[in-house]
């Protein structure tokens, strides 16, 4: 039976929905094709229909997920205006996003097995996110190195959540979680003393900072 082609696309676009969520909760090498078709409500035989390779589908798993959680973190910021950042930590910094691993930003969830996963799924995690670097840019910030404050934005949120998942005490999880808000929504202001910073609002000289080694 031959199918139209919209109903092709519209059935790869329901396998990278259950892959997305499949992988954020079990993990990228956890996740077998077969369970994946399984999730989609189709048989494993058909699955170089839709992809040429367990790493094409991952690689468009990271990139569909990556654009849908980013499209919910950056909504309504714009008309935020400066106010911006702290709407944008409070709303991805927060226990519900914490205990929903599988319909939350894939960042956090995926970003440990994309590190080791092959080129085409490293490609297509840092083609989304340097899109989300240059979106946050873009937002009002008295910051003197807008991408700069981007970057420690997503690293600070990614890393929040990361690290507050990882723990068993759920009290030093809301912990992690309400430092890095604090911490965070002051990043775009200048130093207090007024002294020459990052545009995170200052930090350590790289020879200071511990652990680095200035050489």
């Amino acid at each position: 039976m031959r199918y139209r082609p919209e109903h092709k696309e519209a059935t790869r676009a329901r396998i990278l929905r259950s892959a997305g969520r499949l992988m954020r909760r079990k993990g990228i090498g956890s996740t077998s094709v077969e369970a994946l078709m399984r999730a989609s409500g189709l048989s494993h035989g058909g699955f170089y229909a839709y992809f040429a390779s367990k790493g094409a589908l991952v690689a468009e798993t990271v990139r569909a997920a990556m654009r849908e959680s980013g499209r919910f973190w950056l909504e309504g910021l714009g008309e935020a205006g400066r106010d911006w950042l702290p709407l944008f930590l409070g709303r991805y910094l927060n226990r519900k996003h914490l205990e929903r691993q599988d319909i939350g930003c894939p960042m956090p969830a995926l970003a440990a097995e994309v590190a080791r996963s092959p080129e085409e799924v490293k490609r297509a995690f840092e083609q989304e996110l340097r899109g989300l670097i240059g979106l946050l840019a873009r937002q009002p910030a008295d910051a003197a190195d807008p991408r700069e404050l981007a970057l420690a934005t997503i690293s600070l949120s990614v890393g929040g959540i990361l690290l507050a998942r990882a723990v068993a005490d759920p009290v030093l999880a809301d912990d992690i979680l309400r430092a890095c808000r604090r911490v965070g929504r002051t990043m775009d202001k200048p130093p207090a003393d007024g002294s020459a910073g990052s545009a995170a609002g200052g930090g350590l000289p790289q020879e200071d900072a511990p652990g680095v080694d200035p050489a």
